[in-house]
């Protein structure tokens, strides 16, 4: 009989992974519309003004970075695990810099948290894969009175969006399986839910007004960001709940998750069909396995793929 890896633990990425695409876009028409809404905010530059200079760097990057590497190939090197790191290394300037940019002309000022949380549960932006909720309801009914097993890690800029796009949706399918029977522990999912954590480079709120100032609570950027706050993370949940042994799982689907999906003694799944992330796999001859699939004789240059989130409930253990 195969023997089933399992995890303890889910750290999981937001956009494009829980949620079904990039979100920026939801909290982006929520700033734009709160600085258009004041004569306070008028000068702001609009978000598309960023995406446009952020576009020119990215582009010019990919092209230096492209020809680095072609020449490499023609001197006869093999891609590496130290191609990808140096390349996301890489990408941390042009990050920084829109993310300077942005700062200091303001464009994260003038929400409330509130807004933020309406965002992320009534955007149209922001919608959850199907069985997303199920699965997280499932996670958090099973597990023990004093761990949260789920935490987010995201590049996102607003953790109140984030929440207020999971527990709207898993608000929604608590309702819809409201009956004795359900299998789940309403009241636990929903304590667990408004407690998750969200690690990421969050807006920052004036403690007297509310508002948000316009500056951000880490450098949290890139992939190189994710891997070390990952590892934190791991330290965190073993510390705090006295067991060293806990198995982590991370669930992504861009490059930017790349280093933690592949991270050793880790149960990494990918979500999607990201072009980047399979060109990737490919060049690191990474073994691509249906999460369903899964054994615990897997090579260890392995990512697991899942077509539903179903899936991941069912490989985590208390």
């Amino acid at each position: 009989m195969t023997r089933k890896p399992f995890f303890n633990v889910l750290v999981t990425d937001f956009d494009g992974t829980l949620s079904t695409t990039d979100t920026t876009p939801a909290l982006a028409s929520t700033l734009d519309a709160i600085h258009n809404s004041t004569d306070k905010y008028k000068h702001v530059p609009s978000f598309q003004h960023f995406s446009d200079k952020y576009m020119t760097d990215y582009n010019a990057y990919e092209a230096w970075i492209e020809r680095r590497f072609a020449n490499r190939v023609r001197r006869g090197e093999q891609c590496s695990y130290g191609w990808l790191v140096e390349y996301l290394r890489g990408t941390r300037w042009m990050e920084k810099r829109s993310m300077d940019r942005m700062i200091a002309d303001g464009f994260y000022r003038g929400a409330t948290r509130q807004q933020m949380y309406d965002t992320g549960a009534h955007s149209p932006f922001v919608q959850m894969l199907p069985n997303v909720p199920q699965a997280l309801a499932s996670i958090w009914s099973r597990c023990p009175s004093n761990i949260n097993p789920i935490t987010v890690l995201s590049i996102g800029w607003s953790a109140d969006m984030i929440l207020g796009g999971i527990n709207h949706s898993v608000q929604q399918f608590l309702s819809s399986v409201d009956n004795p029977d359900s299998g789940f522990d309403q009241e636990k999912v929903k304590s667990l839910a408004s407690q998750l954590t969200v690690v990421n480079p969050n807006m920052e709120y004036n403690h007297v007004t509310g508002i948000s100032t316009g500056r951000l609570s880490n450098e949290l950027y890139t992939g190189i960001d994710k891997i070390n706050a990952f590892n934190l993370i791991i330290e965190q949940y073993k510390i705090e709940s006295g067991r060293p042994d806990l198995k982590f799982a991370y669930t992504g689907d861009s490059l930017t998750d790349m280093l933690c999906l592949l991270k050793e003694d880790v149960l990494g799944i990918w979500v999607g069909d990201n072009s980047s992330v399979k060109r990737w796999i490919d060049h690191l001859n990474i073994s691509l396995i249906p999460l369903r699939n899964a054994s615990v004789d897997d090579p260890a240059k392995v990512l697991y793929h899942i077509d539903d989130w179903s899936e991941v409930s069912e490989f985590f253990m208390p």
